[in-house]
């Protein structure tokens, strides 16, 4: 899957971590409860990558 160019009515969402450090979240206009179901799926199966800064062979998109 590769992310398109985001569309004019994309919103980005800032969220605070830790440290005072933030993370952005840019989603479409609309957000479905499909979509953000989707969403928390997607970011627990890439936990560790987002961790590490990697992608190990078992969390790679093609597991998707």
């Amino acid at each position: 899957m590769t992310p398109s160019a985001p569309a004019a009515e994309a919103r980005t969402l800032t969220i605070p971590i830790t440290g005072g450090r933030i993370a952005l979240l840019q989603t479409p206009g609309e957000v479905t409860e499909n979509d953000f179901k989707f969403l928390q799926t997607y970011l627990t199966l890439m936990k560790d990558a987002i961790i590490t800064g990697t992608v190990s062979p078992a969390s790679s998109n093609e597991a998707i």
